[in-house]
């Protein structure tokens, strides 16, 4: 039998784990997540502390598997902790089905370095993941492991910009501007309020954003602010990911290929998702950092509206956001026609059931933009 060992991954395996991430993920759309031309820049914004392995075929050297388990700053019960979050799994066609994938999972569930909580989320149409999840939760509880707990539904929501540009009207007593330099001192004091009151909020910094990897891309003139009486009551930002990883959409199924121009002309004529010709890459862009005093939802629609009104039809086509199936929020999507909705699993690998329980069931929160 071959003996598979991790690696720590450098710079060195950059190039052969972009190619790998290159390779489309089929399906009736099959899509690829881009990499290149730096892997780690997209490991990076994960993780504050990013942590990367490889496997590589001891017979001829070639790549064959990747995984990332770094660290990040979230809050857990109100207090700011570092938590392990595993992404980024790939494995080639080549290498599926045999020894590797087994040992990859043994690899991670025995490490001395586990965290008690490691999150993770997987797509509800990834079928084949959630197979394997099926089988380590039956080991890990036979064997005594750290094993999947589900917490909840991701509820990823992609929204359509509309083709005419429009002017934002606000329907609530608030104002909503593109925040400025001189905000960031009471961005972070209402960040620092509202943040450790949600579940695995993620820390940030706003004084870092220029000099920080962790917030590579964004800038303070891409948040929103919503103020009342000339105090911050919401705010959420847009990230352009372009230079960390893109999604292109390498194929159609036949029938999809062939209702493509049809299905395009009923979307714009009535409003909906339109789909881009093969080999095209999607225009983007994401929603991240919101938090909104009493998670109040026409605050929440707001955004998303002003959003909508003024973002560049010449860069971006959609816009992408994730929300708990908790979240009190998600009953504003219900004001827009022109969206598709995607589920997503969010768990907490963990061999403690009864630290985990008092989250599942509950609000929670998870960056799309850094899944």
């Amino acid at each position: 039998m071959k003996k598979y060992t991790p690696i720590p991954a450098t710079s060195e395996y950059n190039k052969e784990i972009c190619e790998l991430f290159a390779l489309p993920m089929r399906g009736m759309i099959s899509l690829s997540k881009e990499r290149s031309p730096d892997f780690f820049s997209g490991a990076g914004i994960q993780n504050s502390s990013p942590e990367t392995y490889i496997y590589k075929d001891p017979e001829n050297g070639e790549l064959c598997a990747v995984y990332s388990i770094g660290k990040r700053e979230v809050y857990i019960n109100g207090e700011q902790q570092k938590i392990q979050y595993l992404s980024d799994l790939r494995i080639p066609p080549k290498y599926r089905g045999g020894v590797l994938s087994p040992l990859i999972w043994d690899d991670i569930l025995t490490s001395e370095q586990l965290g008690k909580l490691v999150q993770t989320a997987i797509l509800t149409d990834n079928a084949n993941m959630i197979r394997s999840v099926e089988k380590i939760n039956a080991l890990g509880k036979e064997k005594g492991l750290p094993y999947y707990h589900f917490i909840g539904k991701i509820v990823t929501c992609i929204l359509s910009l509309p083709r005419r540009q429009k002017t934002f009207q606000s329907s609530g007593d608030y104002e909503i501007r593109y925040a400025k330099e001189k905000d960031i001192p009471a961005m972070q004091e209402f960040f620092n309020k509202e943040a450790p009151k949600r579940q695995f909020y993620p820390h940030y910094e706003f004084s870092e954003l220029k000099t920080n990897a962790y917030y590579s891309d964004l800038a303070i003139e891409n948040y929103i602010l919503v103020l009342k009486n000339d105090v911050i009551i919401g705010m959420s930002g847009v990230w352009n990911q372009d230079n960390i990883w893109r999604t292109k959409i390498v194929a159609y199924d036949k029938k999809i290929a062939i209702l493509r121009p049809f299905v395009n002309l009923y979307n714009y004529l009535k409003g909906g998702i339109h789909l881009p010709k093969a080999g095209s890459k999607l225009r983007n862009i994401y929603l991240h950092t919101t938090l909104i005093q009493d998670d109040n939802a026409a605050v929440f629609e707001s955004i998303l509206k002003y959003m909508l009104d003024t973002l560049p039809r010449e860069k971006y086509d959609q816009l992408i956001l994730g929300l708990s199936e908790f979240a009190p929020c998600v009953k504003a999507l219900d004001a827009f026609k022109n969206k598709r909705i995607m589920g997503g699993n969010y768990y907490l690998i963990s061999k403690y059931p009864d630290l985990v329980e008092q989250f599942q069931g509950k609000n929670f929160y998870m960056e799309v933009a850094r899944i």
